[in-house]
This record gives C-alpha cells, sequence and structure tokens, in this order.
C-alpha cells in the first residue's frame, strides 16, 4: 500500500505507483505528468484535485470519496467490472477527463462520417473505412466480401465457360469460380491469370482444401491442380483466388460522403464525395441473408451531373445535392438485384457546402456558396425545374451599412460550414458564427462563439464538437449563459419611415410590452440617422420562481403574466429603428409587443 497524505500538493514528474491498493489521502491537490497507478484497488480520497497529464488507471477499480475531482488529460481507467465509481453513498464527487480510451489508433486526422447496419457501426473518412460491432474493431477492407463471380464452369473452361453470377468487389481482390466437375480431371483452369500471392482455396463437396494441402496453383497461367480428383457433380468445386488488378478500394476509401438508403429494405449504404471522381455515387450491395457494408460492385455506380455536395434519406428518395443542381436516386426492381437510377430535378441552383444538408419537415435544406440557404420542396416539382426556393435571401448579404458583418454570403470558408436541425430550428455554422433559420415562424437569427465541426442530438439534447479545442459542447436550454459568459442578445426592427420617408416624424412615446421570466430584463435603444443608439427605457421583468433562484435576482413579483412599460420620448426622424437588447449574465430576453407614438413634423429639407 502507498500512501500519499498530507496539505500540501504532491508532485511528480513520473509515475506515481502502488503495487496493492493505492490509497491516495490528501488536503489538497496531487499532480503527476504520467501515470497514477494502482495494480488493485486505486482508491481517491480527498476534498482537492487529482490531476496526471497520462492515465489514471487501477487493475480491478477506481473509487473516490469525498467531495473531490479527478482530472486526466488523457485516459482514466479500471480494467474490471466495476469500470469508475464516480459518487458513493457517502457524497458527490467528479470525474473529468479530455478523452476517452481509445479502441483504435492510427485514423487519419480528418473528418468521419458514420452509419449502422444490422448494429455494426461503420466509419469513413476519406482514407479508413473501419467497423465497429461494440466489442471488435475491424478495417472493412481486410474482410471484405468475396464474391461468387462465376458458377457452372466446366474444369477446362471448355465448353461451358460459366455464367456471370455476381459483380466483382471494389474492396477486394478476391473473387470465387464454382466448377461444375466431370469426376475424371485435376486440372481446373481460372479465368484469369497473373495471380496474387495470396493463398489459394478450394471447397469441394462442403470440404475445404487449402493450396499447399491438397492442392498446388499456377499463378502465372490460373491452373488449379488438386492432388485427387474431384467426384463428379454441379457446382461442386469452388475455387477462391486473388488478383489485385480486378479491385479498386481507392474509389470507396476516398469517399467522404455516405447515406443509408436502399427503398424496401433500408440496407443499402451510398458512398460519395472522392475528390477524384466528385460526380460519381457509388451503392453497396446485398449477398445471401448478410447486411454488411462491405460489398460494393463494380457496375454499382451512377454519374451525375455535377460534384456531389451531400446525398439525404425522405420519403421512399434519395435526394442529391450537387454542385449544378438537385436530383434523387429512387429504388426499382432489376433481373437478379434492385436498381437504383437518378433523375434530376433542377438544374439551375446547386449545392457545393456537403455540410450543409438536413432533413426539415419532410423537405431538404442546403446551402450554396452562391445562393445561401435553399429549400427542396419534394411536392413542388413542375416542369423540372421549379422546386428549389431561396429562404436565406434577407441575410445572404446582410444589407445595411450595420449589418455588412452579419451575411452569409460574407462568412470566409463556407465551404466547410455545418449544420444541424434540431427543435424547429435550422442552424449553419461556419468559423465561431452560427446563422440560425427559424423555420416555424421564417425568422432568422445570428449566435456567434459557436466553434462547431460537427453536430448530434442525443435524448433531444443537441452537442457539438470542436475540433480545434478537442470538446464537446451541451445546448443547455435552462442555461442562460454562455459558458459562463453573458449573451449579447439583441433583435433589431426594421428601419421605418410610417409610410413618409421625406416627412419628419416627432416621436413622443414607447409602450413596451413584456412576457417576464424567471431572471430577465430588456434594454430598448433607439436608432435614428443622428442618433446611433440612444436608451430609450430598461425594464426588469423577472418573476419569482425556485427554479433557478438566486438572491441577486431576487424579485417579490409573483406573476408571469405581460408587464408593460411607458416612456415619454423627445425624438425627431424621418428614419428610425429600434433594438431589444439584454448583455446580463444569467438573464433571459422576451418582448411581446412595442408601441410607438409620433407626430408628423415638417418635410425634410
Amino acid at each position: 500500500m502507498t500512501v500519499y497524505n498530507g496539505s500540501a500538493d504532491v508532485i511528480s514528474s513520473s509515475s506515481l505507483v502502488a503495487e496493492l491498493n493505492g490509497v491516495f489521502i490528501f488536503g489538497s491537490q496531487i499532480t503527476s505528468s504520467t501515470t497514477l497507478t494502482s495494480q488493485a484497488n486505486g482508491i481517491f480520497q480527498c476534498s482537492g484535485i487529482v490531476t496526471g497529464s497520462a492515465t489514471i488507471e487501477a487493475a480491478v477499480g477506481v473509487i473516490q470519496r469525498g467531495n473531490a475531482v479527478i482530472a486526466c488529460l488523457a485516459e482514466l481507467t479500471a480494467n474490471a467490472a466495476n469500470k469508475v465509481m464516480t459518487a458513493s453513498t457517502e457524497s458527490t464527487c467528479t470525474v473529468l477527463c479530455k478523452s476517452a480510451k481509445a479502441i483504435k489508433g492510427g485514423l487519419a486526422n480528418a473528418k468521419a462520417s458514420f452509419f449502422t447496419i444490422s448494429d455494426t457501426l461503420y466509419m469513413k473518412n476519406g482514407t479508413d473505412y473501419i467497423s465497429f460491432d461494440g466489442a471488435t474493431v475491424t478495417n472493412v477492407i481486410e474482410t471484405a466480401y468475396v464474391p461468387l463471380v462465376l458458377i457452372g464452369r466446366s474444369p477446362s473452361g471448355v465448353p461451358d465457360t460459366g455464367t456471370v453470377n455476381e459483380s466483382f468487389n471494389l474492396l477486394s481482390a478476391g473473387f470465387r469460380i464454382s466448377f461444375s466437375s466431370t469426376g475424371v480431371g485435376t486440372t481446373y483452369t481460372l479465368p484469369y491469370t497473373n495471380l496474387d500471392a495470396t493463398t489459394v482455396t478450394a471447397i469441394v463437396n462442403g470440404v475445404l482444401i487449402t493450396e499447399g494441402s491438397g492442392l498446388t496453383v499456377n499463378r502465372t497461367t490460373g491452373v488449379v491442380t488438386f492432388n485427387i480428383a474431384p467426384t463428379i457433380g454441379t457446382n461442386n468445386v469452388i475455387i477462391t483466388a486473388f488478383k489485385e488488378s480486378l479491385y479498386h478500394p481507392e474509389y470507396i476509401l476516398n469517399c467522404t460522403i455516405s447515406e443509408v438508403y436502399g427503398g424496401k429494405t433500408e440496407s443499402t449504404v451510398f458512398m460519395s464525395g472522392n475528390p477524384n471522381y466528385p460526380d460519381l455515387i457509388w451503392h453497396s450491395r446485398l449477398y445471401g441473408e448478410n447486411y454488411n457494408a462491405d460489398y460494393f460492385p463494380d457496375d454499382a455506380v451512377q454519374k451525375v451531373p455535377g460534384n456531389v455536395a451531400g446525398l439525404a434519406h425522405i420519403f421512399e428518395l434519395l435526394y442529391v445535392s450537387h454542385s449544378k443542381g438537385h436530383g434523387y436516386i429512387y429504388y426499382a426492381d432489376g433481373t437478379n438485384y434492385p436498381i437504383f437510377p437518378y433523375a434530376s430535378i433542377n438544374l439551375e441552383k446547386g449545392s457545393d457546402i456537403p455540410g450543409s444538408i438536413q432533413e426539415v419537415d419532410n423537405t431538404i435544406v442546403c446551402a450554396s456558396t452562391t445562393n445561401g440557404v435553399m429549400q427542396i420542396l419534394s411536392n413542388t416539382t413542375i416542369n423540372d425545374r421549379l422546386s428549389v426556393q431561396d429562404v436565406s435571401t434577407k441575410v445572404n448579404k446582410g444589407e445595411g451599412k450595420n449589418y455588412n458583418y452579419l451575411g452569409i454570403l460574407r462568412r470566409v470558408n463556407l465551404q466547410s460550414a455545418v449544420s444541424y436541425n434540431f427543435d424547429g430550428y435550422y442552424g449553419l455554422c461556419v468559423g465561431c458564427v452560427c446563422y440560425v433559420w427559424d423555420y416555424r415562424s421564417n425568422a432568422w437569427l445570428y449566435d456567434v462563439n459557436i466553434p462547431a465541426s460537427c453536430f448530434a442530438e442525443v435524448n433531444n439534447i443537441l452537442y457539438f464538437g470542436s475540433n480545434s479545442e478537442g470538446i464537446v459542447y451541451q445546448f443547455d436550454p435552462l442555461l442562460m449563459n454562455d459558458d459562463g459568459y453573458a449573451i449579447d442578445a439583441w433583435y433589431d426592427l426594421r428601419e421605418e419611415n410610417a409610410g413618409t420617408p421625406n416627412m419628419v416624424k416627432v416621436i413622443n412615446r414607447v409602450n413596451l410590452t413584456a412576457k417576464p421570466m424567471n431572471r430577465a430584463s430588456v434594454v430598448l435603444s433607439f436608432r435614428s440617422r443622428k442618433s446611433n443608439s440612444d436608451i430609450a427605457l430598461s425594464m426588469n421583468t423577472s418573476a419569482f420562481s425556485f427554479n433557478g433562484f438566486c438572491f441577486p435576482s431576487f424579485t417579490f413579483n409573483t406573476s408571469f403574466f405581460p408587464v408593460f412599460k411607458r416612456k415619454r420620448m423627445s425624438k425627431r426622424a424621418n428614419y428610425f429603428q429600434f433594438r431589444f437588447g439584454n448583455n446580463v449574465l444569467n438573464e433571459g430576453l422576451s418582448v411581446i409587443s412595442l408601441a410607438v407614438e409620433f407626430d408628423k413634423g415638417s418635410e425634410m429639407r
């Protein structure tokens, strides 16, 4: 047992190790730049902080008691059934880790896409293609399906060369040939020469025979010779061999876009986004009863008019957004397997932002660097042209001297934007700026300090990950701050002239109505050509509630009915504008209406 005890800091530049039960008891802080290790039970009982820049590990269990924090930059691991206890019956505690335990290393540092089929998770990143079944990570190309390309072939290839059965797999150099044995000869001629060095195998009447143990191979001629002649039968000799030139894994491995679709089965994977073939879409094919994503036939490819930006499954169609327009792929029954034809619906406005595509209320929303955000209306196709409408026209360029910086099309690196669809909002985020479309009320919002590289919805909570920070963030609808900082919230009404742009208006009074919140206030500002931003009035709109209660914002008001405030003014302007704002930490902002009373004055000179 090793005990670290004291009120002072315990600092180690190497490892802190206990051979049996490791007990760390202290009152302030313990730091190790490498590893905190216990061969059995690791017990951290403290009121301070445990920090290790590498790993905190116990062979049996990690137990923490006390109001303590364990923070490690890499892994916190327990190698037995009781993995990690982050709280005890005595009190509460916290475990903080910057990263989880890795299940697969050596992957390319690139953005990835994920999909699931038959309870197996697949990941594509433009270089790697792996699967995870909950226990094992597999490189898909290493276990890819080996197709049975010919059946009914004669041992010599004469008189019957064989009947085409399956297409070659782009992910595998392997192929199988099924022969009908005559029961006489021992030599079987494959239809391909110059075979790879990979071991050749055969199944004869259900029995496996391996090269060097029952058969030999002439790789130059493609002739397989058995030690004993197979007995007569139909398709009773199946030989598996490999020829590298027959497969092209780079077609699939270099793809960055994936979507699951399939008409009746919903188990076909479509791949695109290959920078060398940007206008091609490949799809997988089922084989037997296997619902896997490791068979991409060399004939299962579709060419579209432009460079593919994204795929989205809606209703019974797979929508395709590309640089020259939009189209869709649909399911159709083929002779031996389903086919997936392509049809165009618009060749005027395309999408070149892969991360912008979302399904919104049974339509597709996407964006481009020239047209902004667009909506594909699936039930309004007219002459194959009029099914796409612009939805961000008002915010594309940020019209007006005060809003030039707000325009979507003014953003740098817009092509790398990512998006989400959550709770009635479509968000398009680039850099740390997010443009949010409230598609229920058709209003646009502008948000900052969101360094998102991807979004995910889990149990009705929206998360985003940041590549630049290596952190996952959660949006909390009850939280009224931005990661501990006040939110500078404001809403500008339109510039108003009351229908008389050439007349001076004398503004006498404003009447503001707001809905109370647990903690809230609103500042009403006035802007004209002669006045940049004068505060017209400020109003506390808080109401008492135990939800989020705090003394600094305490109020005796217990009513959540709308509140009203009137303020006299004396402003002259031909054009004027009002802004609602709030930048107070942990406060909300809610406005119901604003009434402005004014008199018409003289004509502008």
